[in-house]
């Protein structure tokens, strides 16, 4: 579908691409970080060593008690996701999908040789609490997108802790893709990294694609307890990808530790533009 819109000239709404260049510090960091040997070997399955200080600096200024042991620099979210399903879950298993999902979740959980169940939603495409009660007990993970891709939805933080609670009571994995944490229009948006003092069940999927514009460098990180993240490396991003494109995390390291105020001025920027897009799309359909 998305081929055929761009064979007509239609314009795309379901793709989640930044039309914006990356930050122009970013593309001197590129070009110079390429001309050293290192950049282009292999690395650690779970990492860049600087990169997984880089972040877990970034996290801690964000309030979140994280060390490099907390990380795992993911083939993008999809290797992050892939590794915590092939982790937690035997193939078989239930998965719980809320509606409408993100098509690659599904494809993730299929791929994984598990089996999506789907979770209702309510008024304004909130998830359906009465059908997520019930289902709980029935599956051996969860995963969700807060904020939500496609419906923008944001989950009640606390809706969240009541799910993270009564998930860890079941065995089952609680997997949040905050990918679009940075585009939030009204009210707040709050990680459960945030609240749960226990990250054992649950792992948490971030990344630059969306707010740095580079989808393509394929580089994202995951965050869980230690002891889930040494265990989604060993068996499983390693197996299945080996690690991360190693260039663009040596890039990332740098840009995190020595021009953060770039970098957050861009994402500002971008906020900004995107929310006024919205404010005049909707006019657009309610004319």
């Amino acid at each position: 579908m998305a081929d055929e819109a761009v064979r007509r000239g239609a314009i795309d709404l379901a793709q989640g691409v930044l039309h914006a260049e990356p930050p122009p510090i970013l593309l001197d960091l590129l070009a110079e970080t390429s001309r050293q040997p290192r950049a282009h070997a292999y690395s650690s399955p779970q990492g860049v060593p600087e990169y997984l200080e880089a972040v877990a600096e970034f996290l801690r200024e964000e309030g979140l008690p994280t060390a490099p042991a907390h990380i795992l620099g993911s083939s993008g979210n999809t290797g992050g996701l892939m590794a915590a399903l092939i982790a937690h879950c035997k193939p078989g298993d239930r998965v719980l999908l809320p509606e409408p999902f993100y098509p690659a979740h599904l494809w993730a959980i299929r791929a994984a040789r598990c089996v999506p169940a789907f979770l209702n939603y309510s008024e304004n495409f909130a998830p359906d609490e009465a059908d997520l009660w019930q289902q709980l007990p029935r599956v051996r993970a969860v995963v969700i997108t807060n904020p939500s891709n496609p419906s923008g939805v944001i989950w009640k933080q606390s809706l969240l802790e009541r799910l993270v609670e009564s998930a860890r009571k079941h065995d089952a994995l609680v997997i949040v893709d905050e990918t679009y944490k940075d585009y939030v229009w009204e009210g707040t948006c709050v990680s459960p990294l945030a609240f749960a003092d226990d990250w054992r069940l649950l792992v948490a999927l971030r990344g630059f694609s969306k707010t740095l514009a580079i989808a393509g460098w394929r580089v994202g990180y995951t965050i869980s307890s230690p002891e889930f993240i040494q265990r989604m490396t060993t068996e499983i991003h390693d197996a299945l990808y080996v690690g991360a494109p190693s260039l663009p995390q040596h890039v990332l390291a740098r840009a995190l530790r020595d021009h953060q105020n770039e970098l957050t001025q861009f994402v500002q920027q971008n906020v900004v533009l995107y929310r006024e897009n919205r404010t005049q799309i909707a006019e657009i359909f309610r004319s």
